[in-house]
């Protein structure tokens, strides 16, 4: 059997094995992947003791339809639906991020453009990583999780952007026009100024190119390939690599041309049947892609990566969540805000090892530097499942050590009370998402209803309504303070948070001590939550998975096919109400 087929072999034994146990563990499978390759690596047991004559096929495949895949997925709505203010904190943040990791990599003897790649590999997040906990944690809709989910995004898109544009700075690299000009025997005088000159007609000769082909070759190749499934996945596997390869002619990394050809893609009616079929084989080369990167780990030479495992661990662990926090507080977030977008976004990402690995392929970066940076991701990653876990036991800690800091930011402006004079609400509401958002409705005008949630744009409709409203934070102690519980019956919470929630019960029992008992409505992920909640004294705890299942079960056990059908009529008018009205908030 030949080599290469059982080094492919061990790779993927190895690999599922690792990513078995990595799932159990509840971390993500890449880090299985990687993990599978130090194990069968010169590291620790050597079974691939030669892994180079794999490692530039795998990584230039693996980097090829990772970049297509992104292009071909790449909505350029997402913008504007994260909010102008999520992505310029993000840009901010990677900017201020990489200048000054990169700055500092001087001191340690390191180049300024390997200095960017560090940078740039410290200050992106895993996106990945980040929201598979949020939506376990169910905080992907907090305020918080709105802006850690907006900064990803566009920290996404300048990965994207780095990753295309990083392959000009290597040294060495010779375009076409300097193909061109050396077999014409022609030398051009050096200076920056002749330099910048080819790089703009070598950039504008490529874009000429890259647009005559989308244009004119493209649409006549797809017409023909289109009557065939098979075909047409050949013919996109064909697009993919000759504008990967005319990249590459160009001196351009291969992810510019793969990056193209899913943009060009992403808009044709049959672009999700290319997915569909591609994306098995960008999942394979990925795999293939983040064990080769685990089998290049060398333990011997720790010793000489400790600058660089300083400079990503500093930059990931203190840097990156401290210039988002004052960021954000410079945006007038309030603290805990700050503090959650800052502690969840505290880790390295996949996007950072890839850009390492291009670097190194390349040849701007020494293949050494590849073991601090993947070690670093390992630890990182693993860590940021705690912070999110305890977030709120940590700022608590931090909370008297930043609380002076709103006396320099202020609050924010968008901080308003839309509470008439000696009101006296008798429905009490924290918290808008699709739960309350019927409640509402169906008690305005009926009840005195109090509306309260930190993020304005969720509740600007009620306020134009002329529904009453707080833009507070419910932790906030001043907050229950100015609202007068005399004629209050009900409280309702959808605060995800188990703290915040224990928090509000214990407000809203000091406050109906000596008079008529409050009843409080709070929600709850999970069944150890609503035990919790119910021992703190909640009158009612929503639990979605136990009501879920109470009603599956009643359904079922009905087993009449009319009235299954009605319910479901009932639940899709709901459905398309409720969609309408939370598009208009």
């Amino acid at each position: 059997m030949e080599p290469v087929v059982v080094t492919f072999g061990l790779m993927i034994i190895a690999a599922s094995a690792v990513a078995l146990l990595a799932h159990r563990l509840k971390q993500p499978l890449l880090l299985g992947y990687v993990l599978a390759g130090i194990l069968l690596g010169p590291a620790i047991t050597g079974l691939v003791d030669n892994p180079a004559p794999l490692l530039g096929l795998v990584t230039d495949l693996g980097l090829i339809f990772l970049m297509f895949i992104i292009g071909l997925e790449l909505d350029l709505t997402k913008i504007k639906d994260v909010g102008r203010t999520s992505a310029m904190i993000g840009i901010l943040q990677v900017t201020i991020v990489t200048i000054v990791a990169a700055t500092a990599t001087s001191f340690f003897g390191i180049g300024l453009i390997q200095g960017i790649y560090l940078g740039l590999a410290a200050s992106f997040s895993s996106t990945l990583v980040v929201v598979n906990i949020l939506t376990q944690t169910k905080e992907i809709n907090s305020l918080h999780g709105e802006l850690v989910l907006g900064i990803l995004v566009a920290q996404d898109m300048l990965a994207v952007i780095g990753l295309s544009l990083l392959g000009t700075l290597k040294g060495g690299s010779e375009s076409i026009i300097d193909t061109a000009l050396r077999l014409a025997h022609i030398t051009l005088p050096s200076g920056g100024l002749i330099e910048s000159l080819l790089l703009i007609a070598n950039l504008t000769l490529f874009a000429l190119v890259t647009y005559l082909f989308f244009k004119h070759i493209m649409p006549r190749v797809f017409k023909e390939a289109i009557a065939s499934a098979e075909l047409l996945f050949i013919v996109s596997l064909a697009i993919v690599l000759v504008l990967s390869v005319v990249a590459n002619l160009f001196a351009f990394s291969v992810a510019v041309g793969a990056f193209l050809a899913g943009i060009a893609l992403s808009t044709a009616v049959y672009s999700h049947e290319i997915m569909g079929r591609v994306k098995p084989i960008k999942d394979f080369f990925l795999l293939l892609f983040f064990v080769s990167l685990g089998m290049q780990i060398m333990f011997d030479d720790v010793a000489t990566q400790v600058p660089i495992v300083l400079i990503i661990l500093a930059g990931t662990m203190l840097l990156k969540p401290v210039v988002t926090f004052f960021v954000c507080k410079a945006f007038r977030y309030n603290n805990r805000t700050s503090f959650f977008t800052a502690l969840h976004l505290a880790q390295a990402s996949e996007f950072g090892l890839i850009l390492i690995a291009v670097g190194i392929t390349q040849g701007t970066l020494p293949a050494s530097m590849l073991t601090g940076v993947v070690l670093v991701t390992i630890v990182t990653m693993v860590m940021t499942a705690y912070l999110i876990r305890y977030d709120e036991r940590i700022y608590q800690v931090f909370k008297p050590l930043i609380e002076p800091l709103d006396i320099l930011f202020g609050s924010r402006p968008e901080e308003h009370r839309n509470v008439p004079e000696k009101y006296k609400p008798q429905v009490i509401i924290i918290g808008v998402n699709a739960l309350t958002s019927e409640a509402v409705e169906t008690l305005h005008g009926k009840k005195r209803i109090l509306v309260i949630d930190y993020n304005p744009q969720k509740i600007i409709t009620y306020k134009k309504r002329g529904v009453p409203t707080i833009c507070a934070d419910a932790l906030s102690v001043d907050l229950y303070k100015d609202i007068d519980f005399t004629k209050a019956e009900t409280v309702v919470s959808v605060v995800h948070e188990l703290a915040s929630n224990q928090f509000i019960l214990k407000k809203v029992h000091e406050a109906s001590k000596g008079g008529t008992r409050i009843s409080t409505i709070m929600s709850a992920s999970t069944e150890d939550v609503g035990k919790k909640l119910y021992r703190s004294g909640a009158t009612l705890v929503l639990m979605p998975d136990v009501m879920g299942r109470r009603m599956l079960s009643e359904i079922v056990a009905a087993g009449d096919p009319a009235t299954i059908r009605n319910i479901g009529k009932v639940y899709y008018e709901e459905l398309h109400k409720n969609f309408v009205f939370i598009r208009e908030i």
